[in-house]
């Protein structure tokens, strides 16, 4: 997705209406504030929740930004290379600067409650019972035609036991 930082550095990128808005207005002209302290975006917003802000390209070609990501880089600059905006608050639709935080993808993933890699990281034991330990715990990456795309736990009491039965 586009950065608003380019975007305004633009000079042929305004609203679709004739009266032109900056973006900390519009943001805030389009929030409710909850008791919690989050900015709920009242305007548009994708499958997921997070809201959307569209500029217009020459008036009619649409620019579309995060309005989290927009927000915090109005307010603190451009998100690190590598990084991506993880909501504290656990509310996507948020677009309070303070409820960001600048993560990886890996560690954005892990503290989400709806992935299944936290509720791989949640897990103590294996499905036969057996306690993840330092000891009892080896770490496999995964690979697919040559490329790392993940990494697993697994048992190595269990791995020992497959490889007595197939022995």
């Amino acid at each position: 997705m586009t950065s608003i930082l380019d975007l305004l550095a633009r000079p042929d990128i305004r609203p679709k209406t004739a009266k032109w808005t900056h973006p900390v207005e519009r943001i805030r002209q389009n929030v409710t504030i909850t008791d919690e302290g989050c900015w709920i975006w009242n305007l548009r917003k994708n499958n997921w929740g997070y809201g959307l802000l569209t500029f217009y390209q020459n008036g009619y070609k649409p620019q579309t930004v995060s309005a989290h990501k927009a927000s915090w880089e109005l307010v603190r600059g451009r998100v690190p290379e590598g990084m991506m905006l993880d909501h504290l608050c656990r509310r996507p639709s948020c677009v309070n600067p303070a409820h960001l935080e600048p993560v990886t993808n890996r560690e954005n993933l892990l503290r989400s409650t709806l992935t299944v890699a936290y509720r791989n990281l949640a897990k103590t034991h294996c499905a036969k019972g057996h306690e993840f330990t330092p000891e009892n715990t080896a770490i496999y990456l995964r690979k697919n035609n040559g490329k790392v795309t993940g990494r697993e736990r697994r048992c190595r009491t269990c791995s020992r036991e497959r490889q007595r039965r197939a022995a």
